[in-house]
């Protein structure tokens, strides 16, 4: 479960004041629009499903915008990125998952009349640097030889 579905469950599990808070408001945003989002759907997309390693590349999106808050009073906010062809909502903290069945359905039927965002990349883009695998594998192996230098030069300077 993702930190901000934790969260959205604390703030709405052990509330602050006498008064319970809950979802104030949750809407799905496109290019020059949004849609209300009811608060079972919210909290499902929150929560997210499975996670996935990484996203498509250029796949057009959504924003969830949901607001925690009791009264008119907003006390917590954030936003989760949707993905309508793949399917994976992405939270604050970057984690892509999949988003669940009814979430998806619900989704999909709100931004029916919404133009989504994009394309855009999702994940960050191959500089050439090279891959961790290779930092892993060449980083000791750089210390190897180099040690090995080190010993071959003292053993020349003893004789």
């Amino acid at each position: 479960m993702s930190r901000i579905a934790l969260a959205v469950a604390a703030l709405l599990v052990f509330p602050a004041s006498a008064s319970a808070k809950g979802i104030e408001r949750a809407e799905l945003c496109g290019v020059g629009g949004c849609a209300e989002v009811g608060e079972r759907v919210a909290m499902a997309a929150a929560g997210g499903g499975p996670a996935v390693p990484t996203a498509p590349r250029g796949e057009p999106h959504f924003t969830l915008r949901i607001s925690i808050g009791h009264g008119g009073e907003t006390m917590d906010s954030f936003s989760i990125r949707w993905l309508p062809e793949s399917g994976l909502v992405r939270d604050a903290q970057g984690v892509w998952m999949r988003a669940p069945a009814e979430a998806q359905r619900e989704l999909l039927r709100l931004s029916a009349d919404l133009e989504a965002v994009g394309p855009r990349v999702e994940r960050e883009e191959d500089d050439g640097g090279g891959s961790a695998t290779a930092l892993a594998i060449g980083g000791p192996a750089a210390a190897a030889l180099g040690l090995a230098a080190l010993l071959a030069r003292r053993r020349r300077h003893r004789r």
